[in-house]
């Protein structure tokens, strides 16, 4: 008894391999042989093992695909020599996950800091959410814009605390933080980076009650406010040039209309009062006077409001009053 045990796997093996050798293939049809001691039970299971789930399914295919093979149309009864027809079937392909789906990129609130007062051309701006879009005449701006004024385009811009901006042409700046509180001015703050081109600006309630709040950053300096009308202007290598002057140093040139403005780097602060412009050329070079370049950072129109007002010629009454007065007379 044990030994009849011992030879039943034995001899199952030996049908599994048998029954395997027996395994052709014609005109893209299947074709086993069968041989003595198969049955349709053990065909199946060993010519298809990757499918457990569908052998019962299989067998009954096989029954209908090979009537021929069967005595007495039962599925026991399985003839020797004949050929069975096999249906074709791929093993099932491992299912890959799918990558979870990417995140939506966080949105950012957009907090209005101003609005564009004129605009000339087709300035644009850049969001937080990297979105650009056209300035429009009484558009809204917002803190953290990137504006960009490509071309002959430019930009005035009118700030929520009055401040004034007006972007030249072929610039870019970003408004990087701008807060103002109007009930609490002295809480306020503005910073603004200029990257390329240049601006005008006149500080508003933020640059009278909090001027130390009030910066703008370039790649050399940090320019800091005292009530304040000013511009400044970055001039690449060959990109800046006047017909009667011709071509200027490459730097930074900030000039002042009114009021001053402090230029820090490593070098310390260098006031700068109405009148006066500098050139500062990097981090660690003081800012050095550039009269020269009035014309390039400001129009004829602001560079008027530099000079004095022209007095009438004295008359010979007046010049006769002050003779005797020692004034002239109003």
């Amino acid at each position: 008894m044990k030994f009849a045990k011992c030879l039943l796997p034995v001899g199952f093996v030996l049908l599994l391999v048998t029954a395997s050798a027996t395994w052709s293939q014609e005109d893209d049809k299947k074709f086993v042989k069968v041989v003595s001691g198969d049955t349709l039970f053990v065909l199946v299971r060993t010519h298809y093992p990757a499918l457990p789930s569908r052998w019962s399914m299989i067998e009954n295919e096989i029954f209908k695909m090979n009537p021929h093979a069967f005595s007495n149309a039962k599925k026991s009864s399985l003839r020797v020599g004949v050929l069975l027809e096999m249906p074709f079937y791929d093993a099932p392909k491992k299912q890959i996950p799918s990558p979870p789906p990417e995140p939506e990129p966080q949105r950012h609130s957009l907090a209005t800091v101003g609005a564009v007062k004129e605009l000339s051309g087709t300035p644009k701006a850049i969001d937080i959410n990297n979105e650009q879009r056209l300035l429009e005449l009484g558009g809204d701006v917002f803190r953290g814009d990137a504006i960009l004024t490509e071309g002959d385009s430019a930009a005035h811009l009118q700030m929520n605390d009055g401040a004034e901006l007006y972007i030249r042409a072929r610039s870019r700046i970003v408004i990087q933080d701008y807060s103002f509180i109007e009930a609490a001015p002295t809480s306020s703050r503005s910073i603004i980076t200029l990257l390329k081109g240049g601006f005008r600006a006149i500080t508003g309630l933020i640059g009278r009650h909090n001027p130390a709040s009030v910066r703008i950053n370039t790649a050399v300096a940090t320019i800091g406010v005292r009530g304040t009308d000013f511009a400044i202007r970055i001039c690449e290598p060959d990109e800046c040039s006047l017909p009667d002057i011709g071509a200027f140093e490459p730097g930074d040139y900030s000039g002042v209309l009114g009021g001053e403005i402090t230029i820090s780097n490593a070098t310390g602060i260098t006031p700068v009062a109405a009148g006066q412009v500098m050139r500062t050329t990097s981090p660690d070079s003081a800012p050095e006077p550039a009269p020269e370049a009035a014309a390039l950072i400001f129009t004829d129109a602001e560079l008027a409001l530099l000079k004095p007002p022209t007095e009438e010629p004295m008359g010979f009454f007046r010049w006769l009053r002050t003779r005797i007065f020692g004034k002239p007379a109003d």
